[in-house]
């Protein structure tokens, strides 16, 4: 693992930590707990349908 991938790896942890508010991920929805974060942030149910279209389609690219 380099320096760079755990910086990163452990600013991800603290994050999904924060938005679930708990430290066991492994007891925890993150699909869940990521939708009432977003609720609570100010987004709308159809905002978080659609972000989630978006998350999950896959789009073609240009090169």
């Amino acid at each position: 693992m380099t320096d760079k991938y755990a910086v990163i790896s452990e600013d991800v942890l603290a994050m999904l930590k924060f938005i679930t508010g708990t430290n066991d991920l492994d007891k925890v929805s993150l699909a869940e707990a990521a939708e009432k974060y977003l609720l609570a942030g100010g987004m709308t149910a159809e905002q978080i349908k659609t972000l989630k279209t978006n998350l999950s389609t896959k789009y073609e690219t240009a090169e």
